[in-house]
């Protein structure tokens, strides 16, 4: 089979498994019960620290040369610093929205 050909069937099988496990909420109604809102964003971001790990952490362990953990212990901390600088942000946004943008002014 074609490169094109197995790059276009591995994208249209991750998209088709992404719209089946967001179709899920289509299956629920009315809002979550906190108890399962609360499971799924941690399975959720359990999924999301594997792939960094798996994905990020690990193949950049094993590029580095000298001391390995130099250069992984950077990216985390430079990553975790913007993760908080926008959250930051996000908070701030929300109360600009909540308290409306003419009270800026």
């Amino acid at each position: 089979m074609a490169s094109y050909a197995l790059a276009a069937l591995g994208t249209g099988f991750t998209w088709l498994m992404t719209t089946l496990g967001a179709s899920v909420v289509f299956l629920l109604r009315g809002a979550a019960r906190p108890g399962l809102q609360r499971m799924g964003l941690g399975f959720a971001s359990g999924v999301m620290m594997a792939a960094c790990v798996w994905s990020l952490l690990v193949p950049a362990v094993n590029e580095a040369t000298g001391p390995v953990w130099l250069p992984v212990a950077g990216g985390v901390a430079v990553g975790a610093d913007i993760l908080q600088r926008l959250l930051v942000f996000a908070v701030f946004i929300a109360g600009v929205v909540e308290k409306g943008l003419d009270d800026l002014a």
